[in-house]
């Protein structure tokens, strides 16, 4: 099934930038992705927030194995 691993999201509010890092069983930690934030224009902040949190969830439940096999992906 492979490595174990845990994700570590974080957000540096100055740069704007999301980052999601692997953490291993072993204590490694290993980048897997990271994102600028939308700056977002008041007339459709809902919808891109909600389009934002949703990818962001998709991507961290399909570097899940776990969680791919649950879902079947």
């Amino acid at each position: 099934m492979g490595a174990k691993y845990s994700h570590v999201v974080s957000i540096d509010d100055e740069s704007r930038i999301l980052r999601i890092d692997r953490l291993f069983e072993d204590g490694r930690r290993v980048l897997y992705t990271q994102t600028e934030l939308p700056r977002l224009d008041m007339s459709d902040r809902e919808k891109a927030v909600a389009e934002f949190v949703r990818l962001l969830g998709e991507n961290l439940l399909f570097d899940t194995p776990a969680g791919r096999k649950l879902f079947g992906v």
